[in-house]
Formats: structure tokens, sequence, C-alpha cells
């Protein structure tokens, strides 16, 4: 597991009016405004769009899960996602919030989680003969949850449970061994629409679809843990998924505009002072349409 720290800071407020660049007082400042990119839709009908969605859709690790394997139905989720991007990137968009400026949002903010998927749109190389490829042209999908001091002081005082495992996540660059926490990161991704008879899978990339289908997946090794002043950022670099994972990615690329994903992301609970797990937080993906990716820089 890679991390670093940074002392980046950004400003909440945003003053552009609907503008993708902003100047804040009596300063110049060209950052982007994070959020603007890809609207929040309605629903799952609405194309090339976000939605929230129930974390009910996905089970989570329930006490005794050491012994009795049982799952269900997270109970809420911790945080929630406020907006989302789609950049069009020449080669991986590492560490992408320092070169943001956070939305305004109703309250105040002590913190935000962002989630950066870097996912590659170019052939993965054969493994056995092809070069080894682990950049290059592709795209940012970027989700911003605020936390609010509420909150924030909840997950401080927080002796057991699913809030001191974040709060141990936030800060794990100040533990013995942060990979411990950090390793726990998982990703599930649920597509809603597998029946559609436009969504036209191939029989391999079907299979392997049905398999991993609203299964969890640990992100480790391949993401990148970065905390900042007011933001902690997990890059997931899907360019060094497996061959396999890519290869079934790269199949998307002609269906993603039919199809509807629903994405929640976890913190692995292993004792009981950790379980039950819950959804960290989730988002629905419906109908992405590539071609308006807005390009980055």
């Amino acid at each position: 597991v890679r991390s670093e720290a940074a002392a980046v800071a950004f400003s909440d407020d945003d003053d552009s009016e609907g503008s993708p660049r902003t100047k804040a007082e009596g300063r110049s400042d060209n950052r982007r405004v994070a959020g603007l990119s890809l609207p929040q839709g309605k629903g799952p009908d609405d194309s090339n769009s976000w939605c929230p969605c129930d974390p009910s859709g996905f089970n989570v690790r329930q006490l005794g899960y050491s012994a009795t394997k049982q799952k269900a139905p997270s109970q809420g989720q911790i945080l929630h996602v406020v907006g989302m991007d789609q950049f069009r990137t020449k080669r991986r968009l590492n560490h992408v919030a320092q070169q943001l400026r956070m939305p305004q949002v109703p309250g105040p903010v002590q913190h935000w989680f962002i989630v950066n998927f870097q996912c590659p749109d170019y052939d993965p190389p054969n493994p056995v003969w092809g070069p080894k490829k682990f950049d290059g042209p592709g795209y940012s999908e970027v989700l911003y949850c605020p936390i609010s001091p509420e909150l924030w002081a909840q997950c401080e005082s927080a002796t057991s449970g699913h809030l001191r495992l974040l709060w141990r996540f936030l800060h794990a660059d100040k533990e013995p061994n942060p990979n411990e926490v950090y390793d726990r990161f998982k990703l599930i991704v649920r597509l809603m629409n597998l029946d559609d008879p436009n969504v036209n899978l191939g029989g391999q990339t079907l299979k392997i679809v049905k398999s991993y289908n609203a299964k969890p997946v640990l992100t480790r090794p391949q993401h990148l843990i970065i905390h900042a002043d007011g933001y902690t950022e997990v890059d997931i670099v899907v360019h060094e998924f497996a061959y396999i994972a890519r290869s079934a990615l790269r199949s998307f690329k002609g269906n993603i505009q039919h199809m509807v994903f629903n994405v929640a992301l976890v913190l692995e609970g292993k004792s009981d002072e950790e379980l039950p797990e819950v959804v960290l937080f989730c988002a629905g993906l419906s109908r992405l349409n590539l071609s308006k990716a807005v390009p980055w820089p």
C-alpha cells in the first residue's frame, strides 16, 4: 500500500456560479470546482449521471462473522456522496484533490473523503508475453463525501464499531502499522441491469461478471492513500488490476452507455468490536457517456 501526506488546503466555498474554474476572494484561483462534470440524476433511468442508492442493497459482515460467515444488508451508510466528476485523462491522475476546490454544501465541513477511480482506456497487455503497462490514457471517476464536525467528533470519541474503524483509517498514517488499516478498504460493484437486452456481454465476460457481481474486493495493493489538510483521498488504480479484471472492464466500453451500476465502499471489520460492518458510502452510476467526460487538464 502506498500512502503520502500532503500539506494542501482548499476552500469549501464555491463562488463559481456554475463555472468549472473560479476566482476566490481577491485572488486568482484556476482550480476546477469539484463535482460539476457529472450531473446528479433523479434515478437509474437518467443517462450519464450519478444518483444516491440504497445501502441495504449491499450485504456486509455481521456480528460473529468469523464463526458464522453471516452477512446481511447494510444498516445505512456513514457518509453521503454530494458530487461526482468524470475526467478524461492522458495518463493516471494521482492526487486529484490538490488541483480542485470543493463545492459548497449545506452546513459546515470538517473533512472530505474523496475516492478517485483511475480507469484505463487501452487494451491490457498479455501477462505472458506482452510488455507491462500500468499507465496511459483513461478516465477518472471521482466521488466526494463531506464529514461534518458532529460526525468527526463521534468518530473521534468512538471506542469500537464502524466509526472507530473510520477514525483509524483517517489517521492511519500515525499508527505503527498503517497498512493494517489501509488494507481493509473494500469495493463492491453491483451491475443492476445484467438482464437488460441492451447489455450485450460476451460469454467469458458474462461469466466473470456473474461470479463477482455484488461481491466485495479488497483494493490493496492497487491503491494510493493520501492524507492532507482537510481531506483524505483514496486513488484506486484500476490500471494495476489483474489481467482478467482489466480485460472484463475493457469489454464494458461498448456497453457502458446501457449499464447501471451501484458502487459501495466498505472498511473491513474483523473482530466483533468492529462489527457489524456499515457501508462507508455508495452511489449509483447510470448509463455513462464517456465521450462527454471532461478533458483533464
